[in-house]
């Protein structure tokens, strides 16, 4: 009988990993294991790009395997905070435990939670039934509205069953780190309304999958939460981005443990990602653009999320 215990990674653009991988080697020096993976740490999933390529990446998903450096929304070149989390997750499940770990993304960038349907949104946004039905929006099989959060689903389900075909007899799912909100930076409070729906329904949702795969909820219903807040400096696009925008949201995903159950923050605020200066025409990317952050902020994050791991899901 083998034992396998299941994280998901979900959100927009910095969940996929738009980092760009520019010193290899500094990485491997830290953690050789991520050059070909930890066998004990896998991963599978769909980090999708952008809207323009979405038709092309959706049946490209990456199947089960060790988890290494490259797992990013462009493959190879680049990451996400999987390749930190392994790192972490390595000290839990290694060959001398004997456990076992299984990553499960479904991220694409610029993607929203609430009802929108424009940009990268026009392939589905992660809208929660009951959000949805609160306001009176048709959801089941609308082909936008809901649509990445059914897409989550069915990634589970997928990669789960791969994972007993595999000989995986007991499947766990421990938690979920959420890396979203760029997209509705504007609207704290309709934020916070909307994530409440959607930490209840993902939760109820994902223990129905996990029943039908074993038999029972496998944890899911209670799973742990982990959001990852944004850069006080995500994309400064004026003076003012920082303080009336980007803090107040970040002030409001902090606040998100307090009122959810088995919800945790994962504290990204202080990793920089740009500089505002006179004018947007000199503004300084800090990160692989203004955006996205550098691999040395991109890993530590993802060691983050993994530590968050190891102290929340037992």
């Amino acid at each position: 009988m083998a034992e396998i215990d299941l994280y998901l990674i979900a959100g927009q653009s910095n969940a996929a990993g738009f980092t760009k991988v520019r010193d290899a080697e500094a990485l491997y020096g830290i953690a050789p294991a991520l050059r070909e993976g930890f066998d004990h740490v896998l991963y599978a999933g769909n980090a999708r790009a952008d809207a323009d390529q979405w038709k092309r990446l959706i049946n490209r998903d990456v199947a089960w395997c060790p988890t290494r450096l490259g797992l990013g929304a462009h493959h190879d070149g680049y990451m996400g905070p999987e390749a930190g989390m392994a790192v972490v997750l390595s000290k839990r499940y290694n060959a001398e435990s004997g456990r076992y770990a299984g990553l499960i993304k479904l991220a694409h960038g610029g993607t929203s939670l609430l009802e929108k349907r424009v940009g990268s949104n026009v392939f589905g946004n992660w809208c929660p039934p009951s959000l949805a039905k609160e306001q009176g929006i048709a959801w089941e099989g609308d082909p936008i509205t809901g649509e990445l959060y059914r897409l989550l689903l069915a990634q589970l389900e997928r990669n789960a069953r791969e994972l007993q075909q595999r000989g995986f007899d007991r499947l766990h799912l421990k938690g979920m780190y959420w890396m979203q909100g760029c997209n509705n930076r504007t609207l704290p409070m309709e934020y916070k309304h909307a994530f409440a729906h959607f930490a209840a329904d993902i939760r109820a949702d994902a223990a129905r999958v996990m029943e039908r795969l074993t038999g029972i909820g496998g944890g899911a219903a209670a799973m742990q939460i982990f959001v990852g807040t944004l850069s006080q400096t995500f994309f400064l696009d004026n003076a003012e981005t920082e303080e009336k925008v980007n803090i107040p949201f970040i002030e409001m995903q902090r606040s998100l443990e307090k009122e959810i159950e088995n919800c945790h923050t994962v504290d990204n605020a202080a990793y920089a990602i740009c500089r505002w200066h006179t004018c947007l025409a000199d503004r300084e990317a800090l990160g692989t653009d203004c955006g996205h952050w550098n691999q040395a902020d991109a890993f530590e994050i993802g060691k983050n999320v993994g530590n968050a791991i190891l102290t929340y899901c037992k």
